[in-house]
């Protein structure tokens, strides 16, 4: 399995070939462009949580492969290595993530940044979301989330997911403040930072 696909990355075939030479399933994260641009070129089918498909057509307008559906609570059987699909809304309306149960961790894509979250939904999503995760967390004993960008330095913990919890209660409930930032990315013309968690979002997420 391979768990998104990036951007404008040459030859990616050649670079999946160089690491195993079994077939390959694509599942990606969410929909953006930076995690499945190259799935363009060089997969014929992708999996996705059926709630970021809406958004393919202006994400991946030149994709012709055939788009599958991925599910909540899912079991992908790698032989010897299994990954549950846990649906993780947020940063998209189709964040998922992928927890390797045995190895006690998972793959988070953007769900909850990489320093910096983009929510693109709203507040009351995102807390129901890191509620969930910490339940899967905490039963299951996993102890980092790697994200999508700068892998590996910027590891999700439990402790992270609680703390934006934290943040967004205290955002709805008006203790914490936002900032204007009208050059945010996706329209997100607010930022708000406290206790080591920085979230970029709009008026919608108030909601």
């Amino acid at each position: 399995v391979l768990i998104d696909a990036g951007t404008k990355i040459t030859d990616l075939d050649k670079i999946v070939a160089g690491i195993t030479n079994k077939e390959v399933m694509l599942v990606a994260t969410h929909v953006h462009p930076d995690h499945t641009g190259s799935a363009i070129d060089y997969f014929p089918e992708l999996f996705i949580n059926p709630a970021d498909t809406v958004n393919i057509p202006r994400m991946m307008p030149n994709y012709k492969g055939e788009v599958k559906f991925l599910k909540d609570g899912q079991i992908i059987d790698l032989g010897g290595r299994k990954l549950e699909v846990v649906f993780t809304p947020g940063h998209t309306p189709g964040s998922t993530t992928f927890i390797d149960k045995d190895a006690g961790y998972g793959f988070s894509g953007d769900a909850f940044g990489s320093g910096n979250l983009l929510l693109t939904t709203d507040f009351s999503t995102l807390i129901s979301t890191c509620e969930k995760t910490i339940r899967i967390m905490e039963l299951n004993g996993i102890e980092k989330l790697y994200p999508g960008h700068f892998f590996g330095k910027n590891a999700e913990t439990r402790q992270r997911v609680e703390d934006m919890i934290k943040l967004s209660r205290d955002v709805l409930s008006g203790k914490v403040k936002g900032q204007d930032n009208p050059k945010g990315m996706m329209g997100l013309n607010m930022i708000v930072n406290a206790y080591g968690v920085r979230i970029n979002y709009g008026e919608k997420a108030l909601k």
